[in-house]
Order: C-alpha cells, then sequence, then structure tokens
C-alpha cells in the first residue's frame, strides 16, 4: 500500500515536468524551423527576386494534415525544407502585400516561457527579419 501511494505522489509530480518539458521541446522546433525558413525564403528571393509564395493565397500546413498534402510539397519543391506535420505545429506563409513575407509558426498551447504560442517573422524585400 506504501508502494502505491508513493508512486502516485511521484507520478503526479512528474506529469507537469513532462508537460513543461515536452512544450520546450516543441518551442525549440518551432524556432529551430522558424530560422529555416527565414534563411530558405532570403535564398528564394536570390534566385528568383521574389519571395515563396508570392502574392495570391498563401501557405498553410496545419499540425493534423495528412503528411501528402500538396502544399507540404510545394514548399519543399520551393525552398528544399520539408515542414513537419503531426508534430503540434502550424504553418502560414504568405506575402505581406509589399513584396515581403510573413512567416508564422504557431502551436495551440504555450511553447515559450513568455507563455506565447508560436513565433511570426517578416523578412521584407531588403531582406531585413523582423521577429515578432
Amino acid at each position: 500500500m506504501v508502494v502505491i501511494a508513493i508512486l502516485g505522489v511521484l507520478a503526479a509530480s512528474a506529469f507537469p515536468t513532462y508537460r513543461t518539458f515536452r512544450r520546450r521541446a516543441v518551442g525549440a522546433e518551432a524556432a529551430t524551423i522558424m530560422k529555416q525558413l527565414v534563411n530558405a525564403e532570403i535564398m528564394y528571393f536570390l534566385q528568383n527576386d521574389k519571395y515563396f509564395p508570392g502574392p495570391g493565397p498563401g501557405i498553410a500546413v496545419f499540425s493534423n494534415d495528412p503528411p501528402n498534402k500538396p502544399e507540404i510539397q510545394q514548399v519543399q519543391d520551393a525552398l528544399n525544407i520539408k515542414l513537419p506535420v503531426r508534430h503540434f505545429l502550424d504553418f502560414q506563409l504568405s506575402d505581406d502585400g509589399s513584396g515581403g513575407v510573413i512567416i508564422r509558426i504557431d502551436a495551440s498551447f504555450p511553447i515559450f516561457k513568455d507563455g506565447s504560442s508560436g513565433i511570426h517573422a517578416i523578412v521584407d524585400k531588403e531582406g531585413n527579419v523582423t521577429f515578432f
């Protein structure tokens, strides 16, 4: 009986720690992918004199999308980056209206210490990057 009580206390104290580390892992993944996307967008601009996806409808890939969604292949073909699906992250790439690109990576739960659930960036037509 005492052993079961001890295991219960250990499990109750371990679960919040597990959630915290899982959120930190998703946040680290989001930051890494954001850096890769920003660098890939700049390289795409240097080769094509425009950002991907350009004017018009943007690209949206959500965490519950199937791995064979056409937008995932479009991003891979244009930017040479395969967006991970089923990793708790939603991705959006869209034109900012002035020749730049807006990149958004969001989760449905807080992934950073400040409580934010995403990381966003704008790359303007001069290549300046603003994270928000």
